[in-house]
């Protein structure tokens, strides 16, 4: 059991690369028009995170499920560690949607914003 017990750290780190990438590019992060240009990229930079997160993830379910079916580990510790895995999952899930929403949201605004600047100088 040691051996799941790394293996969940492994899970729980690549959840926080995720959450650190969500960080740094969150709407709070957009400040001007220059933003736009990379915003894409940087949301696909997180949806990289999230992918390998999840790869992480299943493999760490299948080694569960694996040492569950050869006795070696508890049943009840695995379903337990698979229930974890599958709520960090959701939480993680939710939160790169609820970060790409947001921060498109801000984009708009921000893009919004320059325009009407931009029409404002050149009205006056």
């Amino acid at each position: 059991m040691e051996l799941v017990a790394i293996r969940m750290k492994e899970v729980r780190s690549a959840k926080r690369e995720v959450e650190s990438a969500i960080r740094l590019f969150g709407p709070a992060n957009i400040t001007s028009i220059l933003d736009h240009g990379t915003f894409g990229d940087k949301l696909a930079a997180i949806t990289v995170k999230l992918e390998m997160f999840m790869k992480k993830a299943e493999e760490v379910i299948e080694e569960l499920e694996e040492l569950k079916d050869s006795k070696e580990g508890t049943e009840t510790e695995c379903d337990r560690r698979v229930d974890e895995i599958n709520t960090l999952t959701e939480v993680i899930v939710k939160k790169v949607n609820n970060n790409e929403c947001e921060v498109k949201k801000k984009i708009e605004v921000v893009i919004r914003e320059f325009k009407d600047n931009r029409d404002s100088k050149t009205s006056t």
